[in-house]
């Protein structure tokens, strides 16, 4: 499945590179594409709830809201 996500805070090259490393380590997450200038992640997951845990992980980092939509 692949949905897009919002993640506010994102605004640099630093910041794709920090959400793509958690796409990329979080179970279950297939693949992702990054825009900082739209601020949207097209995530492509296997199960919904590996798309609630990446949101989590996201949010932990204190700098990113993520929004599912």
């Amino acid at each position: 499945m692949t949905k897009t996500i919002h993640v506010k805070g994102m605004h640099c090259a630093s910041c794709k590179d920090v959400i793509e490393d958690i796409c990329h380590d979080s179970a279950g997450i297939v693949s992702c594409t990054v825009n900082t200038e739209t601020g949207e992640v097209a995530v492509d997951y296997e199960h919904e709830d590996n798309l609630i845990e990446l949101k989590k992980e996201i949010d932990a980092l204190g700098q990113y809201t993520v929004e599912l939509t």
